[in-house]
């Protein structure tokens, strides 16, 4: 029969023992059934027949409503239960094992060095009795490789600090000290903090309210409420054109051309666009306070540190030598309000096997939300003292990346304006040609902002449309770089060159041959001069 309880005393070299299992605390079945109900949410759609059936049922017969949600109610209890009997832990020399599964068996081996991100979080269901939920990821894992929930708040900050010095010093550790081996309780009783507590900890970056509005209304955010509201969109817009019409509102009168003068269609729809542009920017404010409320970035012993989150207070660790790549980026709202959105990328096992840039908002990157220039200039000056980002002139990209483009809009929206011209449509005219006057200025945008240097140290690349973007890497830190040329571009001595880090790929198109060539050849010699880990 398996010891789940705690050691009870020193071994011979006076450490306690890790050979015992442990259980997390019991509060953890509330984390075990809210996961059973997310669950239940994402797979909806394959359990849409047999919720219509039960809806139907209920409606033939509402006494059975009762007895179903009671039903619904025990199972998710009874899941939320086992889960938490059947879940495991146990801290062996230098690996962290877990075992889970109430039917399907699953048996977990992560090695400290193997471990890529920590990140202790807080959920609001936790923070009353201090507990929190740490979770890992395993150098190339494309998912989370493991969550240990309802762990002490110290306990699971000893914790993540004992798998990341084991990361980074890479030494065989003899176990873990008494306090972090102990029960949870005991190690909270004794008062010991975690070694990278905020005494230790420079601080390096604040995010006020002011700063998390600014960039709900630059960055678009509903995404995060909109997600967490689709399976109620149903339910949320089901009685309002009912609502609208008790209102004196005849939505068909008023967009009914033929009775409607033009300026009232036009001016209808202008009040109904900036009305849904309000509630999306104010939907997305409230996302940004979501993520990033009481917002912190410090560093302690070469690692940077992000806390941040209104529910769930996350907590995401980067060690400085795992940093890829540090983006800066301003979209058109953010040159407006004077402000840039930092991130540090790290290894992205999944998104650099693909070859694509990273665009999740997980644990592989950490966002510094609408700085000051000033500030921007800090943290990269953090990052990479070296920079000369302020300075660097870029190299910009041919204007054939245009012709391309100018010929394909043209050989389509020059026939369809002839044949609206034609059957005298000037509607369709009109709107086609407006159309293709902002896609061509959208190209040009996005022809104007490429560029590329190297200054021997550092790559920089700029990019975007409306609002830019920078990347500064360090060359060392290069996978791999490709110089693709299609037949065209050969021919006018053009080329596309190919950046490919363990966080993901970025290409510079239609650059001149010679320099594409030169810049490779550059970041190469780096990269075998300088044979330093990238990790």
């Amino acid at each position: 029969m398996t010891d789940n309880t705690s050691p009870s005393g020193p071994d011979s070299s006076g450490e306690l023992s890790t050979k015992q299992w442990h259980r997390i605390s019991p509060i953890a079945v509330i984390f075990y059934a809210l996961r059973f109900i997310r669950g239940f949410v994402g797979n909806i759609a394959y359990l849409l027949p047999a919720l219509l059936v039960g809806y139907n049922q209920i409606q033939n017969n509402p006494e059975a409503a009762v007895p179903l949600a009671l039903g619904l109610g025990v199972l998710v209890l009874v899941s939320a239960v086992l889960s938490y009997w059947f879940f495991q832990y146990r801290l062996t020399e230098n690996h962290l094992e877990i075992r889970s599964g109430v039917f399907a068996k699953k048996y977990v081996n992560l090695p400290f060095n193997r471990i890529q991100n920590v990140e202790v979080s807080h959920p609001w269901y936790y923070r009353p009795f201090g507990y929190a939920t740490l979770k890992l990821d395993s150098a190339g894992s494309v998912q989370q490789e493991a969550n240990i929930a309802a762990l002490e708040t110290d306990f699971a900050q000893q914790l993540k600090q004992e798998i990341l010095s084991q990361r980074q010093s890479g030494a065989n550790s003899k176990g873990l000290s008494a306090g972090a081996l102990g029960e949870d309780a005991d190690l909270a009783s004794t008062g010991h903090q975690s070694p990278a507590s905020s005494d230790s900890e420079t601080l390096l970056n604040t995010r006020s309210l002011s700063d998390l509005v600014l960039h709900g209304i630059a960055n678009n955010r509903v995404w995060i409420v909109l997600g967490a509201l689709a399976p109620f969109i149903d339910n949320l817009t089901e009685g309002l054109p009912e609502y609208i019409e008790a209102q004196g509102i005849d939505a068909m009168q008023i967009f009914y051309a033929d009775s409607t003068p033009i300026w009232q269609l036009g001016l209808g729809v202008l009040v109904i666009f900036l009305v849904v542009m309000a509630l999306m920017s104010l939907i997305s404010v409230i996302g940004a306070i979501i993520t990033f409320y009481g917002y912190t970035l410090s560093k302690a012993d070469n690692k940077y540190i992000r806390r941040s989150g209104l529910f769930t207070r996350h907590e995401i660790t980067m060690p400085h030598s795992r940093l890829q790549m540090v983006t800066c980026q301003q979209d058109w709202l953010d040159r407006l309000f004077k402000r840039i959105n930092i991130k540090f990328e790290q290894t992205n096992a999944n998104n650099a096997q693909q070859g694509q840039p990273s665009i999740s908002e997980g644990t592989n990157k950490i966002i510094v939300p609408s700085v000051t220039i000033e500030e921007r200039q800090a943290l990269l000056d953090d990052a990479y003292p070296e920079n000369q980002l302020n300075q660097v002139e870029f190299h910009s990209i041919s204007k054939r990346y245009l012709l391309r483009f100018y010929l394909v809009l043209g050989i389509i929206a020059a026939p369809l304006m002839a044949l609206f011209a034609l059957n005298n449509n000037w509607g369709l005219f009109t709107l086609t040609l407006a159309f293709s006057g902002f896609l061509s200025v959208v190209f040009y945008m996005r022809y104007r902002r490429w560029g590329v240097n190297f200054d021997g140290h550092f790559v920089y690349i700029r990019k975007g449309c409306f609002g830019v973007d920078y990347h500064v890497f360090e060359a060392y830190k290069l996978q791999q770089i490709q110089l693709k040329q299609s037949i065209w571009q050969k021919r006018h001595q053009l080329a596309s060159i190919q950046f490919v880090l363990a966080s993901g790929s970025l290409t510079v198109p239609f650059i001149n041959q010679d320099l594409a060539k030169t810049i490779a050849d550059s970041v190469l010699y780096q990269v075998e001069c300088k044979p330093r880990s990238w990790m």
